[in-house]
């Protein structure tokens, strides 16, 4: 190993004796055009705060809404991923005749990733669910779109249909637009039974979202059981001819902001 011995200052003290490694390959150093300071590793004062933030970092936090709002933008953060999901619609309850009512299709869900050095706020929608409907009725609902500002839209679930009246989009999944991933809402299942009263039948499920599936479909004494999972599709329920049982609801959209400096 040899050294490297810089010149002393003036009074012919204070030298810098670099150590150079032992080998016969030759090394080197390439020292920026700009000016500065060397920094070692007992060096505490010549790194800033400032100088670190000028590097991207990882995830540091985490800002999750169920209800509609405003994102504010902690001190730091440079990057989000935005996680958007529609609410889910309600399913429909059946009718003397063709028994069972279908599922409620599910809200669509859309992933983006946002720069948000320029941005300090942003405004949330979270969609609704759709009620679950009751009797031979459509008096069930479509579950709501959820936005995060104009970056991107996660269109709700379109409600469960009477089997025998499947028009348009009915237990349709929802839409998802703007996102860099753009996930449709599961479709919500068909109901069923023949064109007699009490006819052996099943409900249709409602429809699975990108959070998870719906709740277990009814019967004509027992409602449906909504689902818990955010912005899946309400589960028909049945009718026996005289009495029906309540469908299930839709759940409500959800919106999850990762954060990262």
């Amino acid at each position: 190993m040899s050294n490297i011995v810089l010149q002393p200052n003036s009074s012919g003290t204070g030298s810098i004796t670099i150590a150079t490694p032992n080998t016969n390959t030759d090394r080197t150093l390439n020292i920026p055009d700009v000016a500065g300071n060397l920094v070692t590793t007992g060096d505490t004062g010549t790194v800033s705060g400032t100088m670190l933030a000028g590097g991207h970092g990882g995830f540091k936090s985490m800002q999750v809404f169920t209800s509609t709002g405003t994102y504010t933008k902690p001190t730091g953060i440079k990057t989000i991923k935005v996680i958007a999901t529609g609410g889910g619609g309600g399913g429909y309850s059946g009718s003397p005749t063709r028994n069972s009512g279908g599922g409620g299709g599910a809200g669509a869900t859309c992933i983006k990733v946002i720069d948000v050095t320029s941005i300090s706020s942003i405004s949330v929608t979270i969609g609704a669910g759709g009620a679950g409907g009751t009797g031979d009725s459509y008096n069930n609902a479509s579950g709501g779109s959820t936005s995060f500002g104009s970056h991107c839209t996660a269109g709700g679930g379109e409600r469960g249909f009477r089997e025998d009246q499947k028009t348009g989009t009915l237990g349709v999944g929802g839409i998802p637009t703007g996102g860099n991933i753009n996930i449709h809402g599961g479709m919500g299942g068909t109901g069923s039974g023949g064109t007699v009263a009490d006819e052996p039948a099943g409900s249709g499920v409602g429809g699975a979202s990108y959070w998870g599936g719906a709740g277990t479909n009814g019967n004509n004494t027992l409602a449906a059981v909504d689902t818990t999972a955010y912005g899946a599709g309400g589960s028909g329920a049945d009718h026996n001819g005289s009495t029906s049982g309540a469908a299930g609801a839709g759940k409500a959209g959800i919106v999850v902001v990762e954060e990262y400096a």
